[in-house]
Formats: C-alpha cells, sequence, structure tokens
C-alpha cells in the first residue's frame, strides 16, 4: 500500500508519508520539526502554550501565516502544524499552532505556543 518514491522511513520504523510533495520536505519535517518537540509531551521545547487562541483567531487578527506542514500517522491521524507572525509596532512576534484531526479528518483539538521569552 505504500508508494516507495514518496516514503521516508523513520528511526521508529514507522513511515512518513508524502503525496505530491519531494521527500526532502519529508525528512525535513521527521529531523527538524519532529525534533523540536519533547519525547512525549507533543510540546516544543521550550514554548508555552497560550490557552483558547486558536489560527483562526490569528487570521482574524491580522496575523500572516509564514508555513505551513502537514504530518501523517500510519493509522490515518493527521496534525498540520503552521507559525504565524506579526509586526506590531517595530516588535515581530511569532506563534505556532498545532491543529489535530481524526483519520475522517475530523478536527480533535488545536494548540498554540508562544516562544520562550
Amino acid at each position: 500500500m505504500w508508494r516507495k518514491s514518496y516514503g521516508v522511513e523513520l528511526n521508529s520504523g514507522r513511515r512518513c508519508m508524502v503525496w505530491k510533495f519531494p521527500v526532502a520536505i519529508c525528512a525535513a519535517l521527521a529531523f527538524g520539526t519532529l525534533s523540536a518537540f519533547a519525547q512525549n509531551s507533543g510540546v516544543p521545547q521550550g514554548w508555552q502554550p497560550v490557552p483558547k487562541l486558536l489560527s483562526s483567531n490569528l487570521a482574524k487578527d491580522g496575523w500572516e501565516i509564514r508555513t505551513s506542514s502537514g504530518l501523517s500517522w500510519p493509522d490515518g491521524k493527521q496534525a498540520i502544524y503552521s507559525y504565524w507572525s506579526r509586526l506590531r509596532d517595530g516588535k515581530l512576534s511569532t506563534i505556532l499552532c498545532a491543529a489535530y484531526f481524526r483519520r475522517d479528518r475530523k478536527a480533535t483539538g488545536e494548540t498554540c505556543f508562544r516562544p520562550p521569552r
């Protein structure tokens, strides 16, 4: 079932799948983004959660999305990580939001994080 030309084997023995994207993107996500997350907590190291903040609120408040990445697990679960920024009074602010989805693409939650100060 795995498309060999698009799958990258991870250290854990799981496969990271990307459809219609180069394998390099998958490798960068696997070793860049995932290595920034704490072992079992799912929270970026040093970043603090911002209660009740959602990416939809950021968009409404004029924040700009800088980049986003999607991750899929073999059981069909997915996560979308998006980085947002805003320049206000000469100060650049950055927020990371992680949105999670079930196999049937229904949202299961979202958490946004602020970098350490």
